[in-house]
């Protein structure tokens, strides 16, 4: 009984006592919960060895794209005719189409061919019922990369007769002025060949206007070797703007009196004829089906337009 109880006094000594125990001072039992001594050794579980990455691939080809790209490409050392390959990748391509859109999308110049959507009347859309589209169904136009005329005097004056040698579209009178507007009197020597479409709009007069101011500014361009007129006709509903009869009525709400001009100052500067630059396509005296058809009428009206634009 008396060992009972000197057990369980010592057990509640024990655990009112918040010191450190040793087999000297506590010759009892070992109770569960003894906080160990600093003298003990505490072994730790046995961590297996981290295993070391092998160093990545990538890092020596990254290394060498940066040594590449920190090495100048000695451009301007390149032949000649290899460097003119280069520009004309950058900067010519077959059809450059300069169209002016109007509506939702903003009025500006945009680059790609137009398709004119019929209308509901079936006459050939305007500029609200215009649609962008590639040259070919199943291709997109080429981007240019102007970015190339930017990096030195000497690239500039070897590349820039390049872009404008070419060929330039323009959907209506609107885009052809828009388009002289922005060019120095030196870039607009440069013009070689121009193609206006959509010009013969009687009822838009805003296009008159423009082919006037338009023709003022190509009076400067002493170098150009063509201009023609050309129009986009949906179908045979437009042949009554061309009707003979109404004919000399529908010649009053066209430029011509401004294209006289332009052509009076081209042929007084001794160079080559304005008959021999300005050029009209058939499509412009009446739709395709009379083109097909009935050529005499067309062949007449051009009798009958030539002689009012003195061109002959």
């Amino acid at each position: 009984m008396s060992q009972q109880f000197n057990v369980a006094m010592s057990s509640s000594t024990f655990a009112l006592y918040h010191g450190t125990f040793t087999s000297a001072q506590y010759p009892g039992p070992l109770l569960f919960g003894v906080r160990p001594s600093r003298n003990t050794v505490v072994k730790k579980p046995e961590q297996k060895p981290k295993r070391k990455r092998a160093p990545r691939k990538t890092a020596p080809r990254q290394a060498k794209k940066a040594e590449i790209r920190d090495v100048p490409f000695p451009f301007l050392e390149l032949p000649a005719e290899i460097r003119v390959m280069i520009y004309k990748h950058l900067l010519v391509e077959s059809s450059v189409e300069l169209s002016y859109r109007t509506g939702g999308q903003g009025k500006g110049l945009s680059r790609g061919c137009l398709t004119k959507v019929p209308g509901k009347h079936g006459r050939a859309g305007h500029d609200s019922w215009v649609t962008f589209k590639p040259k070919h169904e199943d291709d997109k136009p080429t981007p240019l990369q102007p970015a190339i005329l930017r990096v030195c005097k000497f690239t500039r004056a070897e590349a820039t007769p390049l872009l404008y040698d070419q060929t330039f579209y323009f959907e209506n009178p609107l885009a052809l002025k828009r388009f002289l507007a922005r060019i120095t009197p030196s870039t607009l020597s440069l013009l070689r060949k121009i193609v206006i479409r959509g010009w013969a709009e009687r009822n838009i007069p805003c296009w008159v206007n423009a082919l006037s101011l338009a023709f003022a500014m190509l009076t400067t361009a002493h170098n150009l070797e063509s201009v023609r007129f050309d129009r986009k006709v949906s179908g045979s509903s437009d042949q009554g703007f061309w009707d003979q009869r109404r004919f000399p009525e529908y010649l009053q709400h066209i430029a011509v009196e401004d294209l006289k001009f332009w052509i009076q100052y081209v042929n007084s500067t001794g160079g080559k004829k304005a008959a021999e630059i300005l050029s009209f396509s058939d499509i412009n005296f009446g739709s395709q089906d009379e083109i097909e058809n009935d050529y005499k009428v067309i062949e007449e009206r051009k009798k009958v337009f030539f002689k009012e634009l003195q061109l002959e």
